[in-house]
């Protein structure tokens, strides 16, 4: 790989999928995937949900070096599989993750592989199939039976400790009264002081991924569940670049909230194709990135100069620890990895 170092790499990898309590070492990580379609951010993503875990009483840092210098095998440390909650979108990859696809896919893994479990909105009515070749809808082998949630509070007790627990957020969302609070705390009438009209009817009809700021901001302060990852592909529908009026006020809540994500135990992976798709006050916080062909950082987020991303083949990538170090590691595609599954009754 060149000038980048592997061994670098292979550590900072490491550290991203291993998570401790945050009082032997860091706790909660977040890093951003970046790159454009087809270089393998799903791929890093279905990797990370999987190979996710967490160490209740040690120092991730102290134990990964000891596995590359080959004084420890992975296997005599005391992990523990950790919970991930899983964004689903309306194409998507996450029937890798199903048990019985995934052993099919790695039956020498190292670890036991993870169960998966399927949340939608009670009053959504979602369809899970296969489009093969001809374009014509398959059933899904190995398909989870579908459970539901009525609202954040009720999923968040729901949530399978453990699992990799796919989400698919309400297709009709309402913003949650705890959200209009904060965002009246941030409005400011002409005089200077707080404005008591409320923002619900800029939010009557609010796009469904409103939802994940509710989530993740009550996930915080209710977490039942010590160690949580949370992986959000096409990060961009979310905390969208350039956000006017009351989105603008939600991504400044949701920014605000990042360093009690790393305190609570609980990692962010998110991936997008620019980080320029993105609110700057979100990539501003995050601590790792992963560099793919295509991603062109800035020198203000990245040390890593676009030109060497640039020559990067497929199946490589670069990943570093914000403006302190960086590697490269190798990945490879999915083996039998099954077709795209798609779903009907979403808004695209």
């Amino acid at each position: 790989m060149g000038q980048v170092s592997p061994t670098i790499g292979a550590k900072l990898w490491q550290e991203l999928h291993y998570h401790d309590d945050g009082v032997m070492d860091k706790g909660g990580e977040s890093c951003g995937i970046i790159g454009k379609m087809g270089t393998g951010k799903s791929t890093i993503m279905l990797q990370l949900a999987q190979l996710s875990r967490y160490i209740p009483d040690g120092s991730k840092k102290r134990m990964v070096a000891q596995v590359m210098f080959g004084e420890k095998d992975i296997r005599e440390f005391n992990t523990h599989p950790e919970t991930v909650v899983w964004r689903g979108r309306v194409n998507d990859y996450w029937n890798c993750l199903i048990p019985k696809n995934w052993d099919k896919s790695f039956p020498n893994a190292l670890f036991q592989s993870k169960p998966l479990t399927l949340w939608v909105h009670e009053d959504d009515e979602l369809t899970f199939f296969h489009a093969d070749y001809d374009g014509e809808p398959k059933r899904v082998p190995n398909l989870p039976q579908v459970n539901t949630y009525y609202n954040a509070d009720d999923l968040i007790h729901k949530i399978v400790e453990g699992n990799i627990n796919v989400v698919y957020e309400p297709q009709t969302y309402i913003i949650d009264k705890s959200l209009i609070k904060k965002i009246k705390a941030r409005t400011l009438d002409p005089e200077g002081t707080t404005s008591d009209k409320s923002p619900r009817k800029a939010f009557q009809d609010a796009c469904p991924p409103v939802f994940w700021f509710e989530l993740i901001g009550k996930m915080i302060i209710n977490k039942p569940i010590p160690y949580l990852t949370l992986m959000i592909d096409e990060f961009h529908q979310i905390a969208v670049a350039r956000a006017e009026k009351q989105m603008w006020k939600l991504i400044d809540i949701f920014a605000s909230n990042f360093v009690d994500l790393r305190r609570n135990n609980m990692t962010v992976i998110f991936a997008t194709h620019q980080t320029t798709f993105i609110d700057w006050r979100i990539y501003d916080r995050l601590a790792k990135w992963i560099w793919l062909p295509g991603a062109y950082p800035s020198n203000k987020l990245s040390m890593v100069f676009p030109t060497v991303i640039a020559r990067q083949k497929l199946g490589t990538a670069i990943i570093e620890e914000r403006l302190s170090e960086f590697g490269g590691f190798k990945f490879s595609r999915i083996p039998r990895q099954p077709p795209l599954l798609r779903v009907d009754g979403m808004l695209e």
